[in-house]
């Protein structure tokens, strides 16, 4: 099997997933799981930090939205003496704070956190079922927090990075 297959497939089967999340669809406005996969990007990563920019900006997708990014995998060894792979996938999620939230730190972490914890939680339930990834592992590397208003024209625009290791 080529490494492909563990890196591409599962990010399929996760953007399948991510779209199911209710919580996703409900703050997407999104009518079902087809429309809101128009709000998730499959990634990868640029070495050139501004031609990055420049992809991004091209893109144009609303947010909230949802990036996914391969990290490659990692290889356990089975009780068997056999290694296998397990591919991990970097789940950005990128929120807007509403008009209607104090413009506080505060209040814009109490906003954010419950519904970035109910897409993540969400998404790992579907774990193992039918059609979807077993997640074997998951790791917060950031947590929810707000980026520049300097870099985003203002906005008041929140992520959180997951990185989420498949069992293959």
């Amino acid at each position: 099997m080529s490494g492909f297959k563990l890196l591409f497939s599962p990010m399929l089967y996760l953007e399948e997933m991510v779209s199911n999340s209710a919580t996703f669809q409900s703050v997407t406005g999104s009518a079902n799981a087809a429309a809101a996969k128009g709000r998730i990007r499959l990634m990868s990563f640029v070495e050139d930090e501004s031609r990055e920019e420049d992809l991004v900006a091209a893109e144009k997708v609303l947010l909230p939205r949802i990036s996914l990014f391969p990290l490659g995998f990692s290889s356990q060894k089975s009780a068997t003496s056999n290694y296998g792979g397990n591919p991990r996938i970097l789940f950005e999620f990128e929120y807007e704070i509403p008009d209607g939230i104090k413009k506080t730190h505060d209040a814009e972490a109490r906003h954010v956190g419950p519904i970035m914890e109910a897409v993540i939680d969400e998404i790992t339930a579907q774990g193992g079922q039918q059609g979807c990834l077993d997640i074997g592992a998951i790791e917060v590397v950031q947590p929810p927090v707000p980026l520049d208003p300097v870099k985003t024209n203002g906005d008041r625009i929140w992520i959180c990075d997951v990185i989420l290791t498949c069992r293959a």
